[in-house]
């Protein structure tokens, strides 16, 4: 009779979800409410003005610039603000939790969503399922802005599942804790995080996630030029060994029944119809 062997170690067939040192605003540099924005491609012309007057560090001329040589100046800002200790890494690796504490838009009782906030291997990027057509206009301005700063600006915004509730012990812990950040934006929503470094509790996070495949809420363009990208740099350097900066992108997961995942639904007219005859 055939055996298992205890000591093979079980092949995963999801994703792979790993720690990183982020890099994050310096309290003591910043006001963090004051160089925060909303998703690049919701900002309108008011919007990026107001934001562009708030700071001179807001995070508006990293993601959505107005100058004529925007990724020029976008990777010149990421230098300077790296250098001058505007922006700072994390000493050790770390799976963040990012928290958004808001009203719902329709009744105004009070909502949060919880993020798990990591990097994930692009090898795996066949268990991140995609619903929407993407256009080449958006992919060739982020691959542009990839090239010129080698950063990951923003977290592609992603689901999983957690049926068993195998991490809703882990959420509650860290809210009792003081957050790692903290701040209200201008539409009164609060943005908080803790950073999980303990390996054991990382472990717990990825075994959650190792056997799954994973749905994308937001971010399908710049998931696209992300793997475009690992691709030409594969390319470019066909002798490199393990695992490379370009090989991973950072990810925001939220819990597919976390109570603030909120979908309201979109309301189109269309005045220049002709009536059926």
């Amino acid at each position: 009779m055939h055996q298992k062997n205890p000591n093979v170690v079980k092949q995963a067939l999801g994703i792979d979800f790993q720690p990183f040192q982020a890099w994050r605003y310096s309290p003591k540099q910043v006001e963090l409410s004051q160089v925060i924005a909303p998703p690049y491609d919701v900002i309108s012309s008011a919007e990026q003005d107001a934001l562009y007057t708030q700071s001179p560090f807001n995070v508006i001329r990293l993601i959505l610039g107005k100058e004529s040589n925007f990724y020029d100046h976008a990777r010149q800002c990421w230098e300077e603000w790296t250098q001058r200790g505007i922006l700072v890494q994390d000493e050790r690796p770390a799976i963040y939790l990012y928290e958004q504490v808001f009203h719902h838009p329709l009744d105004s009782h009070p909502m949060r969503r919880m993020a798990m906030v990591g990097r994930l291997n692009l090898n795996r990027s066949d268990f991140v399922l995609r619903h929407e057509a993407t256009f080449e206009g958006p992919k060739k301005d982020r691959l542009l802005l990839l090239e010129k700063t080698q950063t990951n600006l923003s977290p592609i915004f992603c689901l999983y599942q957690d049926s068993r509730k195998q991490l809703t012990g882990l959420f509650s812990s860290y809210r009792n804790n003081p957050p790692l950040f903290q701040t209200t934006d201008g539409e009164g929503v609060l943005h908080q995080g803790w950073a999980v470094e303990k390996e054991e509790e990382q472990k717990v996070i990825r075994q959650v996630l190792q056997d799954q495949k994973i749905f994308i809420a937001d971010g399908h363009h710049r998931f696209e030029t992300v793997v475009e990208y690992r691709r030409r740099m594969r390319e470019r350097f066909p002798d490199a060994q393990g695992e490379n900066p370009y090989d991973f992108v950072m990810m925001a997961l939220v819990e597919c029944q976390d109570e603030g995942l909120l979908v309201l639904p979109t309301h189109r007219i269309l005045p220049s119809l002709k009536t059926c005859s």
